[in-house]
Order: C-alpha cells, then sequence, then structure tokens
C-alpha cells in the first residue's frame, strides 16, 4: 500500500516556536489528522482489496465447477452446500497469501468440489478450511510484522531528514526521494540507502563541526589559519592563536574516523637555541592554553558539539614541538622585512641618483 509523503512541520517548527508558542500545538495536531488519514485511507484500501479476493473466489469456485465430471451430482442440497462453503472459504482468504500457497489452496478446493463421496468431501472442505485459517493466521502475522518494520524504517528516514536539515545540509536529489518515499511507507529502507544517508549525515555532522569550532575560537578573540573550517571534512591539522602570542600557536588535529581531537601548543621557528628562559615561556604559554579550554569546550556545547577531554598533559612535561611552517609565519616580521628591502632599495636609488651627499 502507498502513502503519501508525511508532513514535514517538525523540520522548521522549532525556528518559529519563539514567535507563535501554540505552533508546536498546531503542527502536533496536523500530524495526527494525517495519520488517521492514512490508517482510515489503508482501511479502505485493504476492504477494496478483500471484495475483490471475494469476486476472484466465486469466479474460480465456478471455473471449478465447471471442470467437475457430469457424474457428479451437483444439483443435490448436499452438493450444493459443499459448493456454496468452497465459495466461502475462498473468498475469506487473505488477499496477501503468496501465489504458491494461493495455487495449494486452489488445487484442494477443485479436489473437494470433484468428489462424488459426500463424506470424503466434507474431510476435504475441513481440510479446506484449516488450510486456509493456517494460511490467514501466516499472512496477518507477517504483514503485521512487516508494518511493524516499515514503520520503524520510516521513523528512521525521518529522523534522518530532520537530523541534516538541522545541520543545514537538506538531503537532495535522489536521496533525498528515496528518503521520503521510505518515511511515507512506500518503499523499504535498504542497506545501500541507509549507508548513503549516514555518510551524508556524517559528512554533514563534520562540515557543522568544523564552522561551530572556527566561530567559537573567533568569538573567544582567537585567530585562525585559512580553510579552518573544512579541518573536519579533510582531516588533517591546522592553527589557531591569540595576537599576542607572538610565535606560539595551538595546532588542532582531527581523526575524523575515530572521532578524535588533538590540541597541543606549538612555537613557529627553525634553528634557534634552547634556552631555560625559552623553556620557561613554553610552560607558561601551554598553561595559558589550558586554562582557557575550559571556556572553548563550554561554547562548543552550547552550540551543540559535545567534545569529552579523555587525556590531558600537564605544562612542561613534554618539550614544546618548534615547526617551520609557512603558515606560522608572522605577518607582522614579513611586512617589517618588506619594508626594509624598500628602504634599502630606496637609498640605492637615490644613491646612484646623487641626491645623497
Amino acid at each position: 500500500m502507498h502513502r503519501q509523503p508525511e508532513l514535514q512541520i517538525n523540520t522548521w517548527v522549532d525556528d518559529l516556536a519563539e514567535n507563535n508558542p501554540n505552533l508546536e500545538k498546531i503542527a502536533a495536531e496536523l500530524n495526527n489528522r494525517y495519520e488517521i488519514y492514512i490508517h482510515l485511507r489503508d482501511g479502505l484500501e485493504r476492504a477494496k482489496a478483500i471484495l475483490k479476493m471475494r469476486e476472484q473466489a466465486a469466479t474460480l469456485a465456478a471455473s471449478l465447477q465447471r471442470t467437475i465430471p457430469s457424474a457428479v451430482e451437483s444439483s443435490t442440497p448436499r452438493r450444493q452446500g459443499v459448493n456454496d462453503n468452497v465459495r466461502d472459504i475462498l473468498a475469506s482468504l487473505d488477499p496477501g497469501t503468496p501465489k504458491q500457497h494461493q495455487a495449494q489452496i486452489e488445487s484442494l478446493a477443485k479436489s473437494c468440489l470433484a468428489t462424488i463421496d459426500p463424506g470424503r468431501a466434507e474431510l476435504l472442505l475441513t481440510d479446506l478450511r484449516v488450510r486456509v485459517n493456517r494460511l490467514n493466521r501466516a499472512t496477518r502475522d507477517e504483514q503485521r510484522c512487516l508494518a511493524e518494520r516499515r514503520d520503524k524504517e520510516a521513523g528512521e528516514a525521518r529522523d534522518l531528514i530532520q537530523r541534516l536539515g538541522a545541520l543545514g545540509q537538506a538531503a537532495e536529489g535522489a536521496l533525498r526521494d528515496d528518503l521520503l518515499k521510505v518515511s511515507s511507507g512506500e518503499a523499504p529502507f535498504t542497506e545501500a540507502l541507509r549507508l548513503a544517508a549516514t555518510s551524508a549525515l556524517a559528512k554533514a555532522e563534520r562540515n557543522y563541526a568544523g564552522f561551530v569550532l572556527k566561530d567559537a575560537l573567533e568569538q573567544l578573540g582567537y585567530e585562525v589559519q585559512d580553510k579552518f573550517e573544512t579541518l573536519f571534512a579533510q582531516d588533517g591539522s591546522n592553527f589557531f592563536q591569540r595576537p599576542s602570542w607572538g610565535d606560539y600557536h595551538c595546532r588542532i588535529t582531527v581523526d575524523a574516523d575515530r572521532e578524535r581531537l588533538n590540541f597541543d601548543v606549538v612555537r613557529y621557528g627553525a634553528g634557534e637555541t634552547e634556552s631555560l628562559d625559552r623553556t620557561l615561556l613554553d610552560k607558561e604559554m601551554e598553561e595559558k592554553w589550558c586554562e582557557e579550554v575550559p571556556g572553548l569546550l563550554c561554547r562548543l556545547a552550547e552550540n551543540g558539539v559535545a567534545v569529552d577531554l579523555t587525556r590531558k598533559l600537564a605544562p612542561g612535561s613534554i618539550a614544546l614541538q618548534v615547526i617551520d611552517d609557512e603558515r606560522l609565519k608572522p605577518k607582522g616580521r614579513e611586512r617589517e622585512k618588506e619594508t626594509l628591502i624598500n628602504y634599502e632599495r630606496s637609498l640605492q636609488f637615490n644613491s646612484n641618483k646623487g641626491w645623497l651627499g
């Protein structure tokens, strides 16, 4: 049986609830009425299927009677009673009975109608009735299990659609169409579709986490490197720092498969001679970062990205890593260097012109 796609109200009701407190009640009432409509329509379709089955049963009984040998006395009251019972039993067969079982029932009904011995006809009639009742129970149990599975799958599909929408990555194209069919009970939730949907959801969650982290850091006063928001989608590492940190940066490394983040303080430079003062400064910068971690985690949690702190090293427990990465080169130094080069060129130019004494 086919259903129309369910009303997609819950995907946007939360955004409007603040302006209209009754909106949630209205949405719930509309969804309830839609569910009532679905049940009534399914019941009507089933009633039509039963009527059609009864018509087919009457036609089948008449067809079977025409195949009975002429020696059979079909005009006697007992024979007519057998014929009527066969027709009624066939009409009671559930429309969802598999074709191979329908064929077996038809064969037994034919034997019952063709039997001359009244006693044997009654035995076959009883066997026919028992088999039809047994098949009806099995068919209805199977249909009930199928309906329960479809309802569960429909809920799962609706949940995926809403979660994707909440992350700003609404399902599109074939994925959206297939999820809508599952959510309305028109199609099963295949493993291929489930894999595609969960992959899309994982990608949307990674993208969302990247934007949330970038926004949280900027709101807390940090400067982030270019393409920072794509960090979660592509794995790898990136850097951020406060303007006052100088050569120090915090490096974040993402392992999306294991859903892990790693933060560590690093220092930009190469070939610098280590000293006690530098080691103490390294430890001081790590202590500053450790003090700011709770605030960042709290800001992330407020925006739906929960991060559990599973491991923490005390500042100074291991030597701070010094790296030579062009992305970390201070912009101020570059500008100073460029200014100095331009100034030297100006001096050289003026000297050649004889403007300097």
